[in-house]
């Protein structure tokens, strides 16, 4: 977990302890005051309001985020989109900002050709509600350390999970590799990694 993010967390849980630390000392020693009971209204009241706020802003900000990424991502811009996606995860605390950049950063290091450091990434990270989206990254990656066997549950996960695409795709560079040549499937796949893999048929 990010640092950001931690303390980002921290606060929240510290504000949540406070808040119920009034409630309890208001229950019990001041028998339900009232002007305590008001300040712990608001309290409650902010709290809400500013948790909303953080989940638009955060799904307006991911929205606008991939809208650039994408775009730079089109005209092939990786050096950018690795530059970008690091220079906003030093700054982003709340998680699903946070997570979004982490996978957008992983998909800019494999298409820029970084392959070692993408592959680092990939495994030292948690990608929890991206867990179906790394997939194929990671079936790519087994291969890339020629591990064909740990790559075939791969496979079979993509196909439990039902991402059509990304089976085909992996599919046909592990056949290519079970054979152990480049398949016209495989010669139409632009992915560094996958060019990488081929080299060594």
């Amino acid at each position: 977990m990010k640092r950001n993010t931690i303390i980002y967390t921290i606060c929240l849980l510290l504000y949540g302890a406070l808040v119920v630390t009034l409630i309890i000392v208001n229950n019990t020693v001041f028998n339900n005051d009232y002007r305590l009971t008001t300040i712990i209204t608001i309290l409650i009241i902010m709290f809400i309001i500013t948790w909303i706020f953080i989940i638009i802003y955060s799904k307006y900000q991911i929205k606008k985020d991939n809208e650039q990424f994408n775009d730079d991502f089109n005209k092939k811009l990786y050096k950018k989109m690795i530059d970008d996606q690091e220079a906003k995860l030093k700054k982003y605390f709340e998680y699903s900002m946070v997570m979004n950049t982490k996978f957008n950063l992983l998909i800019a290091y494999f298409y820029k050709g970084e392959n070692e450091k993408a592959i680092e990434y990939l495994n030292k990270n948690r990608w929890h509600n991206f867990r179906e989206d790394v997939i194929i990254f990671k079936g790519l990656a087994y291969l890339y350390n020629d591990d064909l066997d740990k790559a075939l549950i791969e496979l079979e996960k993509l196909k439990k999970a039902e991402r059509k695409a990304d089976y085909e795709l992996l599919n046909s560079v592990c056949e290519a590799v079970k054979i152990k040549k480049k398949t016209s499937k495989v010669s139409k796949l632009s992915l560094p990694i996958i060019r990488e893999i081929v080299k060594k048929l």
